[in-house]
């Protein structure tokens, strides 16, 4: 996607971008310009292993010119150290091309890369309340101010979970989209036959419930909201002002 699509809609992604992004979008004053990507990943990641990055890894080079925002996060009332050995592994995942205070960005194969956020050191932890949202938040405004500065030409954000697995074609299946503000990825839970197999067959049977529920009721909001499945237009993420993490904040004056 252009620059000048973005911008389409009366400016609505810049001024996103000034009155609601978060701050770490003013930490890619320098990003270098003459890297470019075709397709973007967001992931917050907590307390999880450094295996996932290998999946992604390679599910992105085999498709190119791809972009994985991963945002290491943890709460302030987690004092632990326990997202250091996930940091270490993601700085030691590829050649280090760039830096911020917060971000970095390791070189992959096949252009593809991955951009580190920090949003688990001490000073940069996230408030308890806001959890996965507000990580989820950062790294798609990320993506949205890298389109804006011409870095990213996709239209989409994919917007997916550490434990997930994503299959093959996963960045290709947006590609024929037009006109869409989100699309959501069928999913199914892998589940044996432990407590916490059962359990967690009966929370996908709830979720798959109340959407059908709402389809029963003729609601035009009968689709799921799973975080991990969703993949979102650039333009109307600015225009729906991001996720609702609590605390936005304006950073920048407005016009």
């Amino acid at each position: 996607m252009a620059v000048a699509e973005l911008e389409a809609t009366d400016g609505t992604t810049s001024k996103y971008c000034i009155r609601y992004a978060e701050s770490e979008i003013l930490q890619l004053t320098n990003f270098p310009a003459s890297m470019k990507f075709r397709h973007v990943i967001v992931i917050p990641a907590y307390r999880e292993g450094g295996d996932f990055l290998s999946r992604l890894q390679q599910l992105s080079e085999t498709t190119g010119d791809t972009l994985v925002i991963a945002v290491i996060n943890q709460p302030q009332s987690d004092t632990t150290s326990r997202n250091v050995a996930l940091y270490q592994a993601a700085m030691h995942s590829g050649h280090l091309r760039w830096g911020s205070p917060a971000l970095k960005l390791l070189e992959w194969q096949n252009n593809a890369a991955l951009l580190v956020v920090d949003r688990c050191t001490e000073s940069r932890r996230i408030p308890d309340k806001q959890g996965v949202g507000l990580a989820r938040k950062v790294g798609c405004d990320l993506a949205v101010a890298l389109a804006l500065k011409g870095i990213l030409s996709t239209r989409f954000i994919h917007s997916t979970d550490a434990d997930a697995f994503l299959p093959n074609d996963y960045l290709l299946r947006t590609r024929d989209l037009a006109d869409v503000s989100a699309a959501i990825y069928p999913f199914r839970h892998r589940c044996d036959c432990s407590l916490l197999g059962r359990a967690t067959a009966l929370y996908e049977q709830s979720l798959r419930y109340y959407v059908a529920g709402l389809a029963w009721a003729g609601s035009s909001y009968a689709f799921h909201t799973v975080g991990s499945c969703l993949a979102l237009s650039i333009v109307h993420y600015a225009q729906a002002r991001g996720f609702q993490a609590l605390g936005w904040r304006r950073f920048l004056s407005a016009e």
